[in-house]
């Protein structure tokens, strides 16, 4: 009860009389970075992110998310319908539609949260202290997000104790356990479930309120100004201040923030001092007079301002930096702009150089300035009382503190021309350069020194001096447009290697004897006692940045910049940085117009801006702490859509497999200038470029995702993490898995029994074919056998015969011998035609493989034969009886091979005759023939008419085919009791001697195209290998026509010359393959040049390719 008395009694004193002390500061207000795209954001709320980041709320009802960098959505709006009042707590929107109450998390759907009766209007929202209050025309309605509980209360004792027709509840706030209602006809106390009126408030008009509980005060806005009440000390009067309409107020550490109808106030606590800030005079970093919607800290040293004229931020700060702007400078156009700044008396007072003049400028009380010199000073330099100034009109010296003024020296010509760049060094030397010659006074004797400017590089005909720095270590350093030059003992070098960093700006000496150098390019540093250790460069900011100016103070080298101040410690490391959005504008500081001095309590920084100057302390700037800037997970998305904007929640995230996410990082209150590192899990560390990341591909499991800040000179490091799961799919499950395993077993299991079954058919398909393979070989091993005993017993039969004849020949050549000696020349006629007949036996004996006509004794050759035969005949225990008698006529015979003929016979008998069966062998004459007839009773012959023998020439033929070829019949009865074998030839006459002469004279042409074919075969065996070698070339070789030999060769083999080479060749090719060659290589040898038409032509003759031939080889 006593607090209640308490809060009406503070509440009864709202509108009492307070003073109010009124300042001006300038200050700088970013706008958005969407200012520079051309789009405003004009809002009417401003709240803050409960995990960073602020949301608007503009005038058209549009809600849209800021995290430094990107305003989120960059088109319509996060909340459907666009609400005109809503409310913010706890990471949500609170929103109504009639009598409903909607909670929306963006971007999500509006959530209802409860309906009110039906056919009440909800008219007003807000939220405080964790509950949402609502409003209609006739109660007050509350509800505690935490617990649901909900209130009503009643508003009809406001309409009972004033006379308005309507009563607006324009504010409301919990304070303790009492709700306080500002309306547009006084203040409100609740009461139970009713409201007192607070009859000192009268009836004015309440538009917003702010309680400090760290203060315990209690801040109304009013139409008229703002009034602050002490809740402990209720009898004090209250504290007004300003005199418009407050429409917001915000709270720091030790001032109150008001934003009234007419601009922004800043009221400090401490001193009571109320302070109207305004901005310059460029609107881009202004702050309009005109009403202020909105304001928000940040709780990072920062407050965000809703103006008429859109956003602004503006830093705490850049209170550290104080400003004269351009109007206060009396400096309205370029050419009145500052030029030069210098400071002297040890850095206690600093000169200002324009073209209007030269100043002394005072900041104790505010800016002033006291015009010196009347004309434009370029440089200048101080030596005790007295100025040595640098002007167009050459040398002035000027005696601080006498009102004489400046006195021209004019001691030399040298002296009276313009003079860009003066410097004192240690010997009370005076350096000096005039268009781009060098020289020097002596102040202690007045001689004038010219060192001209054949110094200067012949290449850079137009450079110009820069800068000159007289150094305790180095001498003079002359800074120029392409480089640095070096004066030391009366010589002038340059350094070659400062030609990289473009035109010299300024020069610095550090106190360890260093030397830093700014140029165009770049910044460097060298110490010429240790000229091993060459250039240094220096390390920026950030790429890409213009360089200014550097200044030296106790705390380090200060390097201005188009991105701000940079400070450096004697090592040449970054130890902070000062830029936007921390007071410092980018791209105002002007090009080497900067100075530095001293006072009795820091060193002073003083630069030129674009917006006028800019002082600073060293000291507390090298000793103060940037805010802090958390880092936000602005936006994160899920399959390319937004999942959540301005926070995370605290339901963790799960992503279905497969789904991209991407994550929008920030940093209030700029991003832009944050360099960021991430890792999942426990990972390295990995460089973000920019401000999004998107993962793909991410296998089931959970993840958390951390993020850092990489330029720890620019802030405190920040950090963040967020844990998200990706879900197993179904096809990934353990079930799955299961029935994958299970599955795969069985496909393994059908797959071996498939390829068992493939491998059986397969051994069964090769088994057979070993068995073909192999009684084939044993067939054609039993044929060769057969074949070679045949060939064995031909050679043995022959050899016999042979014998024969040359014994029937040796009584003849003896006869033929005595008769020689006695001269019986008849009897020699007959021997020696006797001899003749002989040898034409023996010619025919060996030229079985053509025709002859020959006479022949058929018992004669069965008893050689026979002799041939009588090993096995008695190995195999059977007898043979030859039952010829009589002798026989001779047989005519048109080819030899009757021999072949019965061992053919003999051998066939052999194997169908038992053991002591009897072969009987009839000799006699029927019908002018020859009859030779084989008798046996052994195994059926019916098959040997077709028996299959090796003829003379290598052919293999039935047996019944030979016989027809030597001119005979064969005729063969067979039964199960006997068989009978008859051949039968014709009996020789006189009119086949006739018959033989003929054949004789055939047998001769035969022979001599015999001879030709030799020839050409001796010449394809030469050439065969000559892919060239053609009928053509042949013909050449052979000295006849190409149509002759084609014709020849035609009659004599019944083949053109060209299938008769290919023939050969293939046959030679298959010896090699036998041999085991390549197939490419046969190819080649044998005259071919495509192995592709070989492998053709060796399948159509043989009937299967090249690789076929040799695995049936190796196969056998």
């Amino acid at each position: 009860m006593s607090r209640l008395l308490l809060l009406l009694s503070l509440l009864s004193a709202l509108f009492t009389f307070a003073i109010n002390a009124q300042d001006k500061s300038p200050s700088i207000f970013y706008p958005l970075p969407t200012l520079s795209q051309g789009k405003v954001f004009i809002a009417q709320d401003l709240f803050l992110g409960d995990e960073g980041g602020i949301w608007i709320h503009d005038v058209h009802g549009r809600v849209v998310f800021y995290d430094g960098q990107n305003v989120l959505p960059r088109r319509g709006s996060l909340l459907a319908g666009n609400p005109q009042q809503l409310a913010y707590a706890q990471n949500a929107f609170w929103t109504f539609m009639d009598n409903e109450l909607y909670r929306t998390v963006p971007p999500g759907e509006p959530e209802l949260v409860f309906s009110l009766t039906p056919g009440i209007t909800i008219e007003k929202i807000g939220a405080s202290a964790g509950y949402i209050w609502l409003t209609d025309e006739t109660h007050f309605y509350t509800y505690h997000i935490a617990t649901g509980e909900f209130q009503t209360y009643s508003l009809m004792t406001l309409f009972q104790l004033n006379q308005a027709s309507k009563v607006v509840v324009n504010d409301a706030q919990m304070i303790y356990t009492k709700w306080v209602l500002a309306t547009n006809a006084g203040v409100y106390l609740s009461n139970g479930q009713s409201f007192s009126h607070v009859q000192r408030s009268g009836k004015d008009y309440v538009e917003t309120m702010f309680m400090s509980r760290r203060r315990d005060q209690l801040v109304v806005g009013t139409d008229d100004g703002a009034l602050l009440i002490d809740i402990n000390h209720p009898e004090q009067e209250p504290q007004k201040v300003g005199n418009a309409p407050v429409f917001s107020i915000v709270e720091t550490e030790n001032e109150y923030w008001i934003g009234t109808d007419n601009g922004l106030l800043v009221h400090s606590v401490e001193t009571g001092n109320t302070v109207k800030l305004e901005g310059n005079n460029a609107d881009d970093y202004g702050l309009s007079s005109g009403r202020i919607y909105s304001l928000v800290n940040d709780k990072q040293g920062g407050i965000w301002i809703a103006t008429d004229k859109g956003i602004r931020y503006f830093s705490r700060f850049s209170q550290k930096f104080t400003r004269v702007l351009n109007r206060d400078i009396d400096a309205p156009s370029l050419e009145t702009e500052i030029k030069h700044l210098f400071s002297i008396n040890q850095g206690r007072q600093f000169l200002m150089s324009r073209s209007d003049g030269l100043y002394l400028i005072h900041f104790l009380k505010g800016f002033r300035k006291q015009r010196i010199y009347p004309d434009s000073v370029n440089d200048l330099v101080q030596t005790a009382e007295q100025l040595w100034l640098a002007t167009n009109q050459g040398l002035y010296s000027y005696i601080l503190n006498r009102p004489e003024g400046a006195v021209a020296v004019n001691s030399n010509d040298l002296l009276r021309k313009p003079i860009q760049h003066l410097e004192l060094d240690s010997n009370s030397i005076l350096w000096g350069s005039s268009d781009n010659s060098l020289w020097s006074l002596n102040l202690k004797s007045g001689e004038v020194t010219d060192y001209g400017s054949d110094w200067m590089s012949a290449a850079a005909k137009t450079s110009k001096v820069t800068a000159l720095k007289a150094t305790k270590s180095s001498g003079l350093l002359i800074g120029t447009d392409h480089g640095i030059y070096t004066l030391a003992n009366q010589q002038i070098s340059y350094d070659k290697a400062s030609a990289a960093y473009g035109a010299n700006i300024d020069i610095e000496e550090s106190a360890s004897g260093e030397v830093w150098f700014i140029s165009t390019y770049g910044a460097f540093r060298r110490h010429f006692l240790h000229p091993e250790t060459g250039i240094e460069p220096l390390p920026l900011i950030d790429d890409n940045i213009r360089l200014k100016c550097i200044l030296k103070t106790s705390e380090g080298m200060w390097l201005g910049s188009s991105k701000g101040i940079t400070l450096y410690d004697p090592n040449g490391a970054i130890k902070k940085h000062f830029g936007t959005p921390y007071g410092l504008v980018s791209n105002e500081l002007r090009t080497g117009v900067c100075t530095s001095g001293s006072s009795s309590v820091s060193e002073t920084l003083l630069f030129s801006s674009t917006l006028g100057l800019v002082k600073a302390s060293a000291k507390e700037l090298a000793e103060s702490t940037l805010p802090p800037s958390p880092l936000i997970f602005s936006q994160i998305s899920v399959d390319y859509r937004p999942l959540r904007v301005g926070s995370r929640n605290a339901e963790q995230i799960a992503l279905t497999y497969g789904s991209p996410v991407s994550f929008q990082f920030g940093a209030l209150p700029e991003a832009r200038s944050q360099m960021l590192e991430f890792r999942l899990n426990n990972e390295q560390w990995q460089p973000l470029e920019g401000t999004q990341l998107a993962l793909d591909q991410l296998m089931p499991g959970e993840y958390l995702l951390s993020i850092r800040s990489a330029n720890a000179y620019l802030m405190p490091p920040q950090s963040d993490s967020l844990s998200f799961t990706v879900l197993k799919p179904w096809y990934l499950s353990n079930l799955a898995i299961t029935i994958y395993a299970v599955g795969f077993i069985a496909i393994v299991i059908l797959f071996s029994w498939w390829r068992s079954r493939i491998i059986s058919s397969m051994n069964r398909e090769l088994k057979e074919q070993v068995v073909l393979k192999t009684n084939q070989m044993r067939h054609q091993s039993k044929a060769v056998l057969s074949n070679n005993q045949q060939l064995r017993k031909q050679i043995q039969v022959r050899h016999l015969w042979l014998e024969k004849l040359l014994r029937g020949m040796k009584p003849s050549l003896m006869a033929l011998i005595r008769q020689a000696q006695s001269g019986q020349v008849q009897e020699l006629k007959l021997t020696a035609e006797t001899l003749l007949a002989d040898f034409e036996q023996l010619h025919v004996l060996g030229k079985d493989d053509h025709p002859q006509l020959a006479q022949h004794d058929m018992l004669d050759v069965i008893d050689t034969v026979l002799a041939g035969w009588v090993t096995e005949f008695a190995a195999a225990g059977i007898k043979v009886e030859r039952h010829c008698t009589e002798a026989l006529p001779a047989a005519a015979l048109k080819h030899w091979g009757v021999d072949i003929i019965f061992n053919t016979l003999f051998a066939h008998a052999i194997k169908r005759l038992y053991r002591n069966q009897t072969l009987t062998i009839q000799c006699r004459v029927r019908e002018q023939r020859i009859v030779i007839a084989l008798i046996d009773c052994g195994d059926a012959g019916a098959d040997l008419s077709s028996l299959m023998v090796a003829s003379g020439d290598n052919q293999t033929v039935s047996l019944n085919q030979l016989v027809e070829v030597s001119g005979g019949e064969l005729v063969v009865f067979s039964s199960s009791e006997r068989n009978l074998v008859e051949l039968s030839w014709p009996q020789a006459c006189d009119e086949e001697q006739t018959e033989q002469s003929a054949l004789g004279a055939v047998t001769s042409s035969d022979s001599e195209d015999k001879q030709w074919l030799a020839k050409v075969d001796m010449l394809i065996a030469k050439h065969y290998a000559d892919a060239e070698f053609s009928t053509s070339e042949a013909a050449k070789q052979l000295f006849v026509s190409e149509r002759s030999l084609q014709r020849r060769f035609k009659t004599v083999t019944d083949k053109t010359f060209k299938e008769y080479l290919t023939e050969y060749r293939l046959e030679r090719a298959c010896q090699f393959l036998l041999e085991g060659a390549k197939v490419s290589q046969v190819a080649f040898d044998c005259g071919f040049n495509d192995p592709s038409y070989f492998s053709q032509r060796f399948k159509h003759h043989f009937g299967l390719s090249p690789t076929q031939f040799i695995e049936d080889k190796e196969l056998v």
